[in-house]
C-alpha cells in the first residue's frame, strides 16, 4: 500500500476504515485557482447561454483580485434583482458543492507518479461535477506525456466510462476520451475503460 493512495473530495461518499483510511488523501480545488471556462463547467453553463456567461464574467471582474468562493457570492448578491434572478439556480450549484473547494487545489504531482496506483474516489458528487474533475486529471495527466513532462507509462482506468461518452454526451470531456483512446499511446497514455 506505500505506493497506493485514495483521492476524495470532501463530498465523497465512500467510507474508508483500517489500513484504508492512512492511504487516503483530500482531492479539493482552490476556487482562485479555476479560470471562466472552468466555472462555466462546474455551474453547467453552456457556451448557448451567453447571458449566463457575461453575468459570470461581471462578477468576477468584480472580485478583482480577490476571488475566493465567499467573495464570488458576495459580489453575486450585489448584482441587480435581474441579473441575480437570471443566475440564482447556476450559484445554487455553485453553493450545493462548496465543500470541494479548499485553501488548496491538489497537485498533479500528488496523483502522478512513478509506480504508483491513485484511486479518484468522486463518489457523492453529481454526474456534471465528476465530469469536470474527470476532465481536469486527464487534461493535465495528458499535457504532462505530450509535453514529455512525465516519461513513464500512464494507464488511465474509467469506471463507468458510459457516463463520459455516447451520443447524449457532448463538451470537452467525451472528445479527450475520445483522443486518448485513438492516440494516447503514441504518448504513453493507456486507457482502459
Amino acid at each position: 500500500t506505500e505506493n497506493t493512495k485514495v483521492f476524495r473530495t470532501p463530498m465523497s461518499t465512500g467510507r474508508y476504515s483500517g489500513e484504508m483510511s492512512a492511504i487516503t488523501e483530500m482531492f479539493t480545488l482552490r476556487f482562485q485557482d479555476l479560470d471562466e471556462d472552468d466555472l462555466f463547467d462546474i455551474m453547467r453553463i453552456n457556451e448557448k447561454w451567453t447571458t449566463l456567461r457575461d453575468i459570470v464574467r461581471e462578477v468576477l471582474q468584480k472580485t478583482g483580485g480577490k476571488r475566493d468562493l465567499k467573495d464570488f457570492l458576495e459580489s453575486v448578491e450585489k448584482l441587480s434583482p435581474d441579473k441575480r434572478g437570471k443566475i440564482s439556480g447556476r450559484v445554487a450549484l455553485l453553493r450545493s458543492i462548496k465543500e470541494i473547494f479548499s485553501h488548496r487545489t491538489t497537485d498533479i504531482s500528488e496523483y502522478l507518479g512513478p509506480g504508483q496506483l491513485s484511486v479518484l474516489d468522486l463518489s457523492g458528487l453529481d454526474q456534471d461535477v465528476t465530469s469536470y474533475f474527470t476532465l481536469r486529471v486527464l487534461e493535465e495527466i495528458y499535457d504532462r506525456k505530450v509535453s514529455g513532462e512525465f516519461k513513464l507509462p500512464v494507464f488511465v482506468f474509467i469506471e463507468e466510462a458510459h457516463n463520459f461518452v455516447g451520443i447524449e454526451n457532448s463538451g470537452k470531456l467525451p472528445l479527450l476520451i475520445k483522443k486518448i483512446a485513438g492516440e494516447g499511446r503514441k504518448f504513453g497514455v493507456f486507457l482502459v475503460v
